[in-house]
């Protein structure tokens, strides 16, 4: 006998599917840093004091002397998806930090923004280094980046293990008071003393990984680090460390992308494409690998990803959806607005799928 559903169960059908999305959505938030990134750090502490102590022990200590600071404002790279929150700020001699990640057996990338404002007695040959990667100890530093004074100017040099002799300079000379984007890779190549680490200062990006600036592979004795799992900042001495630099923005993970995100300009994901879209500013971004489709495409105004205090589209605790429910072609009191952690809200006639 052939079966009639009855009205509460056709019912039904519609909400176990938007159940369905609703879990999807979920899923893809809490499981967006899977998708290559590892960490971004926006130093979104109070200002003015220590590092470890105003991050809460995120950052870890290690030596003795004076601190690094977090320090009020931000630096800034064209391209690069907006900063927030604040910066680091050190100089000369010091203690040196680090903070920790999912410890990694693949190749790692990283990347920050950096602005020297006085080179200070930085010496001119071998330089020094304030920043790298570390497996689980204090002291097997690789993927090191060197700076070292020129005229005016300095460089930055690349090293892939703790040995100075595997120091490389890119040829950038690169001005004071000037803001770059560094980004480097270091790979863990199968063997001894091989392993592989590349530098780009201030790469194109938003499209494939392009030729390094330098590469320097280890050829020093001993074995090369296991694993990778920490990123630390250093001050060594008035001789290897500026007077005064600003380090902001850093990004840890696995792939290119990851570490060089850009602000989502278009709704390139979304079918089918609203009428007359609103993007609200560089925090705003698409839902990768989803499918957002509205009955009515003019209701749908824009999906927000905010996350860790900045938004990109890697680092994720929060969703908001927006409809302009009166169909002004803006955001007001009149249309729907949720927000806040772990958010699982669709509005009607709206699906998520994968």
């Amino acid at each position: 006998m052939k079966h009639n559903p009855t009205k509460s169960t056709q019912k039904n059908i519609p909400f176990i599917g938007r159940m369905i999305c609703i879990l999807l959505l979920v899923f893809f938030v809490h499981n967006q840093k899977s998708f290559g990134q590892l960490l971004t750090e926006h130093f979104n502490y109070t200002i003015n004091n220590d590092l470890t102590l105003q991050s809460g022990g995120v950052w870890t200590t290690i030596n003795t002397g004076d601190t690094i600071n977090v320090a009020s404002g931000n630096l800034s790279y064209a391209g690069l998806v907006s900063s927030s929150g604040n910066s680091v700020s050190y100089g000369g001699a010091g203690k040196d930090y680090y903070t920790t990640f999912t410890s990694q057996t693949v190749p790692v990338y990283y990347s920050f923004l950096i602005n020297i404002t006085t080179l200070g007695t930085l010496n001119t040959t071998v330089g020094g280094y304030t920043i790298g990667l570390i497996d689980g100890t204090t002291s097997s530093f690789v993927a090191r980046c060197f700076l070292r004074a020129n005229g005016a100017n300095y460089n930055i040099a690349i090293n892939a293990s703790n040995q100075a002799i595997n120091t490389i300079w890119a040829t950038n000379t690169l001005l004071v008071g000037t803001t770059y984007l560094v980004v480097v890779r270091h790979e863990l190549v199968a063997g001894a003393t091989n392993d592989v680490s590349k530098v780009w200062i201030n790469p194109v990006i938003g499209g494939a990984e392009p030729a390094a600036d330098a590469t320097s592979t280890n050829t020093s004795p001993g074995a090369d680090n296991a694993t990778i799992q920490r990123i630390f900042l250093r001050q060594d001495n008035t001789t290897n460390t500026p007077s005064a630099l600003t380090i902001d923005e850093i990004r840890v993970g696995t792939t290119w992308s990851s570490v060089t995100p850009v602000p989502s300009t278009t709704l390139a994901n979304i079918s089918p494409q609203p009428s007359t879209p609103i993007i609200t500013g560089a925090s705003d971004v698409v839902l990768a690998g989803f499918t957002v489709s509205a009955t009515s495409a003019s209701n749908f105004t824009a999906v927000t990803v905010t996350g860790g205090g900045s938004a990109d589209a890697t680092d994720i605790n929060s969703v908001r959806i927006f409809r302009d429910n009166d169909g002004n072609g803006s955001i007001n009191g009149l249309d729907a607005t949720v927000s806040g952690a772990g958010v699982t809200y669709v509005p009607a006639g709206m699906t998520f799928a994968l």
